[in-house]
This record gives C-alpha cells, sequence and structure tokens, in this order.
C-alpha cells in the first residue's frame, strides 16, 4: 500500500495443518504431519512457508521379545521434520517510523527507526532423532536414550547497518548452526513394594550438545570486528561453537617484572596486549550435564533429593577479573576481594596468579580468568506428606 507502519505493528499468524496417524497390533506406529505457515514477521516475499514432519515407532517388547519376559517395554523410535522460529520482531520485515516531538514550519517530521526486509526468510530448523525406551524386570529398572541432529538454516541475524544509514537492528538471513546432542535417562529401584506404599528409587539423566556455526563466510565480519574492540568473549566464525571462549592467550604472571607475559599468534611472547593475537581459548558448554536423582516413598511420606551436576567445560571467572585487578576506586571500600591484598606480585621472584599491586592499569581479559568449570549442587532437597 506505500503507506508507513508504525512501532507498535503487532504480527499475525497463519496456518493450514495436516495430520495423519497409523497404528498395527499395538506393535508398530507412524505419524506424518504437514502445515503451511505464514507470519507478517517475515518479508512479504517469504511469508508463508511450508512445514512437514513424519515419525514411526516400533514395540519390540510387543513383537520379536514378546516371549522374553525381563521386558516390559523396549519401544524403538524414529523422526525427521522441520520446525521454525518466528520469535524475531513483529516488524522485522516492515520499515517502522517514529514521529519527532518538535514541530516546524513544514509540519510534524517522521524518522526511520527501522529498515524492513522483504526478503526474510524463515528461520527453519530440521531435526533428526533415534532413540528408544526401555523398561526391565516389572519397570524397576526403565528410562530412555535419544540422539539427534539440528540444523537450522538460515539463521536470523540482525546486524546494524552504516552509522551514514542512521538505522540499526537490520534482520537479514545469514549463515547455519548444526547442534548433535545424546541425551538419557536411567532410574532403578532398589525397593519397589507398591502394595505397601514403599518406594525407594534412584535415578541419573544426562545430556551432552556440540554446535558448530557456518555458511557465514564474510557475511558478519562488522559485527565480529566490534566484538573484538569491545573485547568480547563472543564470535560469528565458521566451523566454530556459540559458545566458544575467545581471548588473548597469557602465560602468566612474569616473576622478574609482576607484568603479564602474552602469547602471539605467532608464537612469541610480550608485554603487550593486542586484539590482533586474540583466539579461541575454550568453551562454556559442559561436556555433560544432568541431575542425579533419590526418591523414597514410605507410606504417606515423601522424601526427594536432587543434585546437579556439569562436567567439563570452561568459564570467565568475572570476580577475579573484576575484585582484584580491575576494581573500581568506588569498590575499593567495600567490595574488593583479598587476594588484590595478599596474592598480588609484590618483590622480584614472587610466583603469583596476579600482576604487580603497584600496576594501576586496566588488565584486559585474557586466558588467564578462564577457569574448568567442573560443579556438583544440591538442586533441591524436599519432605512431604499426604
Amino acid at each position: 500500500s506505500g503507506k508507513p507502519a508504525y512501532a507498535n505493528a503487532v504480527s499475525r499468524r497463519n496456518n493450514l495443518l495436516l495430520a495423519i496417524n497409523y497404528a498395527f497390533n499395538d506393535t508398530y506406529f507412524a505419524d506424518i504431519n504437514g502445515r503451511m505457515d505464514g507470519s507478517t514477521a517475515f518479508g512479504s516475499a517469504r511469508k508463508y512457508t511450508p512445514f512437514w514432519s513424519m515419525g514411526v515407532g516400533w514395540n519390540l517388547h510387543k513383537n520379536i521379545l514378546s516371549g522374553i519376559k525381563t521386558f516390559n517395554l523396549l519401544r524403538l523410535k524414529g523422526s525427521i521434520g522441520y520446525t521454525g522460529n518466528q520469535n524475531i520482531g513483529s516488524t522485522s520485515s516492515t520499515s517502522t517510523y517514529t514521529f519527532e516531538q518538535g514541530i516546524n514550519y513544514f509540519g510534524q517530521g517522521m524518522t526511520l527507526t527501522t529498515l524492513g526486509n522483504a526478503g526474510l526468510r524463515w528461520q527453519k530448523t530440521l531435526t533428526t532423532n533415534i532413540s528408544i525406551d526401555y523398561g526391565l524386570l516389572d519397570n524397576r529398572i526403565s528410562g530412555y536414550v535419544n540422539i539427534y541432529e539440528k540444523n537450522t538454516d538460515p539463521l536470523v541475524i540482525v546486524l546494524d547497518l552504516p552509522a551514514s544509514t542512521g538505522v540499526y537492528g537490520y534482520a537479514t538471513n545469514a549463515g547455519r548452526l548444526n547442534t548433535r546432542g545424546i541425551e538419557f535417562n536411567i532410574r532403578y529401584a532398589p525397593i519397589y513394594r507398591l502394595k505397601d506404599r514403599i518406594i525407594w528409587t534412584i535415578g541419573v539423566n544426562g545430556a551432552s550438545i556440540l554446535s558448530q556455526y557456518g555458511k557465514f563466510g564474510s557475511s558478519l565480519a562488522g559485527i565480529d570486528k566490534k566484538l573484538v574492540e569491545s573485547k568480547s568473549l563472543t564470535r560469528y566464525r565458521d566451523g566454530y561453537s556459540p559458545d566458544d571462549i575467545w581471548a588473548v592467550q597469557s602465560l602468566g604472571i612474569d616473576p622478574a617484572t609482576g607484568r603479564e607475559i602474552f602469547l602471539k599468534t605467532d608464537g612469541q611472547q610480550t608485554f603487550d596486549y593486542s586484539t590482533n593475537d586474540i583466539v579461541r581459548i575454550g568453551n562454556a558448554r559442559p561436556k555433560l550435564e544432568g541431575v542425579i536423582n533419590n526418591t523414597v516413598t514410605y507410606k504417606g511420606f515423601n522424601l526427594g533429593l536432587f543434585i546437579r551436576y556439569r562436567y567439563g567445560g570452561d568459564i570467565f571467572n568475572t570476580v577475579l577479573y573484576e575484585k582484584v585487578e580491575n576494581i573500581s576506586i568506588e569498590g575499593l571500600k567495600s567490595n574488593q576481594d583479598k587476594r588484590a591484598l595478599y596474592e598480588r606480585w609484590q618483590n622480584p621472584g614472587d610466583v603469583t596468579q596476579f600482576k604487580s599491586i603497584s600496576s594501576t592499569s586496566s588488565t584486559p581479559a585474557s586466558s588467564r580468568f578462564i577457569q574448568d568449570n567442573n560443579m556438583l549442587i544440591g538442586e533441591s532437597i524436599s519432605l512431604g506428606w499426604q
């Protein structure tokens, strides 16, 4: 219509759905779904897109394992299908304007605040998975294992256009994200006296995930440049993970001078920090994380204990970074870490983790503050009666 849209625009979504379900002899199952979705969050040329999914299941305990009483449940499942994401803002494909407060001889003016992208496509994810559910010994042992892969292509990325345009937050399609993972859950009941209402169950669940960017090329070079300038620990680069941590490699504090030694990309050592030497140092994603649970039911009493674990992965220790070497003058009065006084370098020959106590210069982010992040947390404990 050519009429301008305003910042209070609301996205609308339309869809058409078709679903087919089939089951045979309580042994074989199949589901097929198809739909066509449309949303005003996307460009007029890309408003509608098809989605489909299909899944199959096979109850082995009803078929080839029916004569084995050990198995109460053994179900093999597989699925493949597309999902979409429209949570990118209601005006991503539409240019929006803001009324200026001042009024001049020509009347009230408007300023372009968001430039719409008429060709913006849906962010679609193809998910493939295979899983198995099991139950043994009258379900005293039960659980599942699920292996999956998610491929999101294309991603929706919000960019800042050149300053000369005066426009920020331009949504566009760029790159893809591939995620592979495995999930598992196992439960065991050492005591399972259902008639007496006495049950003790212990279990553990866990997940391991790997993600990798691709197909960016040089499209996000401007964002990466800003991340470097702001000393951010994040990058958008092909072949790397969104959980990767980027910083300059540190070789620690020089015992002779109390200055930090940095490692350049060519292998040389230097006292001078340079953003050109930033490399991938670690990854914040744990290799394995989950919950260990222990529940007891005795008559009408229930006791639950849940412990969360996390193994592998790294973390940037902001406490050391902000409370020891980079603490503000205001922070010195009431929020200083004692290591800033007792564990910093003071005399030649001191072997310490922190630079000279006499140095007042700002400390840049380096691998010196990136540490292993293994945790065991008492997530919750509950006691009830009914």
